[in-house]
Formats: C-alpha cells, structure tokens, sequence
C-alpha cells in the first residue's frame, strides 16, 4: 500500500489512516498543480500521484500508481492485484485498471508514439479490456452483476462496498499472448462490445451509465 505521500509533499500525510479525505486535504494544500505524489513503501517501490478534478476538461478525479516491471517480478501479481484492490476500494472508486504500458497504447494509441490517445473518456465509454479490470457500484450496476459474475475471465471478484474485479490473464505481463487476447474479446462480447472503445472502430458509438455528480462540490464540475 502506499503508506506517505513523498518527495514534493510534507510527508505527515498518512494514506492508510486518512484515505481519500487524506488525499484531497493534501491536494487543496497544493492548489497550484492539482497533483499529490506519493511512494509506496520500499518492498514495492513504486510512484503514483493523485489529480482531484480541477480543469474544465477533467471529469474525474483520478489516482494512478506506476511500478517497475522489475519489482512485479519480485513481489508478485498478487501483490499488486492487491494493492490495487486497496486503492480502488479506499478511494470509492468508478472504475480502474491494471495494465502495462504496452497493453494501454495498443488499445489507446493509432501510431507507435503514445501522444494520440483515445477512448479514455468514462462518461463515453469503458476505455477497455486490460489485465485487471475494476469497476464500482455504478458499473456493476450499468454492466450487471449477474454478467459479471459469470465473465470469461482468469478470475472474477466481488469488492467491499459493492464493486467488482475481472482479471483476463495470470500476469500483467501476459496480457499479449493469444489467450489474454482471445479472452478480452470474449469479455469485451459477454458484458456488451458497444459499452467499451475499441481502437479498431474508434468511431463507433458507445453507451455509458449518467455518473452521479451531485456531491462534486461548487467550480470542480466541468
């Protein structure tokens, strides 16, 4: 898990006692950037930062953490499932992902260079299939429970506070071998092809659940 918020901010910020208030109270301390940096503790070595909503083009609030394939190896896939679970339920999150970065820019990017990115906007579409695939309440909801519940995955899993995981290979790692990629696409068919982007038709039209944005405080909707 991460434990500190690092490097560019106090490090007094404790992330598992103060959870996602933990996160925006370190963010409104820093309202220049919008950004929090933290690191994860040495076992796992890893960098992420948090970027609450704050620009007009931002419609959601959003935390990313990277690790080095090197320490995948070292501590494990379940290790990291795991500390994504964490994240993702701590935060309350809508949706999340595992995945590397070649598996991203091959659903995401038309050309070898990663500055063409599309289909990463929630309120249009899911973005993809990855690795490891989480999804909140509304999700469940908008995908079905009972769908997911029985999806062709490696594995399928019910998450506290009513949101769920799929995982389509063993490893992160593996997300190219012909098995990874023959189960996305029975995913991508099983829970519905138009609720997902697709790069091969990135035009295409797409459906989306009408997210709930009640509680977003005044000047952070877009």
């Amino acid at each position: 898990m991460p434990t500190r918020f690092g490097q560019y901010e106090p490090l007094r910020h404790r992330y598992a006692d103060g959870g996602a208030a933990a996160f925006e109270r370190c963010w409104l301390a820093e309202p220049a950037t919008g950004d929090v940096i933290f690191k994860t503790g040495p076992t796992i070595g890893g960098l992420g930062w948090v970027r609450w909503r704050r620009a007009w083009n931002q419609t959601f609030n959003s935390a990313s953490l990277y690790l080095p394939v090197a320490k995948l190896k070292a501590v494990g896939t379940d290790v990291v499932l795991r500390l994504a679970e964490d994240l993702f339920c701590t935060l309350g999150g809508t949706y999340g992902m595992v995945t590397t970065d070649g598996e991203f820019q091959s659903q995401h990017c038309l050309d070898e260079t990663d500055t063409n990115v599309h289909g990463v906007h929630l309120e249009e579409q899911i973005p993809g299939v990855y690795f490891a695939n989480f999804f909140g309440p509304e999700l469940v909801k908008f995908l079905g429970a009972d769908r997911l519940a029985s999806c062709p995955a490696v594995s399928n899993k019910a998450l506290p506070g009513g949101g769920w995981c799929t995982a389509t290979a063993e490893s992160p790692l593996d997300w190219a071998d012909q098995g990874a990629l023959d189960l996305k696409r029975r995913v991508r068919s099983h829970l519905g092809e138009r609720k997902f982007f697709d790069i091969e038709e990135p035009n295409a039209a797409t459906v989306a659940p009408l997210y709930d944005f009640s509680e977003v405080r005044v000047g952070e909707r877009p």
